[in-house]
């Protein structure tokens, strides 16, 4: 596996929780949705960028970030942009009210049941044993951080 490919979650989930702590700091001063809206009009800003980026140099970037025609658009590609608001505003308003870490094994827990559910219903990967028992391992150290 590609150093990268472990690389990038890791700095996801720093991001997450920097990114959470930060807007619940901000919206001591400013309130929760607009800090929303300056996030979300950040991440727009970024997002037309790297849009005109990808159509300039489209071979400097990998196949899943060309450009593409919209062929069979299906009304459940919304909900990405709706999950992405809920969290923008959900997990620094749990943070102020559970704390960091809590937060963060409830998000934990809720992903890797998910992930498990994705894999198995969705893309048709198989359960192993070292998932499963690594899945056991962490849910052992949520209850552990919980006490």
């Amino acid at each position: 596996m590609k150093l990268l490919n472990i690389f990038i979650p890791l700095i996801l989930g720093f991001a997450t929780i920097i990114q959470a702590t930060l807007n619940k700091q901000a919206a001591k001063s400013f309130g929760l949705t607009q800090v929303a809206v300056i996030t979300n009009a950040i991440s727009f800003s970024i997002s037309i960028t790297l849009l005109f980026l990808v159509i300039k140099y489209p071979d400097f970037f990998p196949d899943i970030f060309k450009v593409k025609k919209i062929e069979n658009f299906n009304f459940l590609y919304i909900l990405p942009g709706i999950f992405g608001i809920s969290i923008v505003i959900g997990i620094p308003w749990a943070i102020s009210n559970l704390g960091a870490v809590k937060v963060t094994i409830l998000l934990i827990t809720a992903q890797i049941i998910s992930s498990f559910a994705w894999d198995i219903f969705v893309e048709n990967i198989p359960t192993t044993t070292n998932k499963l028992i690594g899945s056991l391992l962490a849910f052992i150290s949520i209850i552990i951080m919980s006490i």
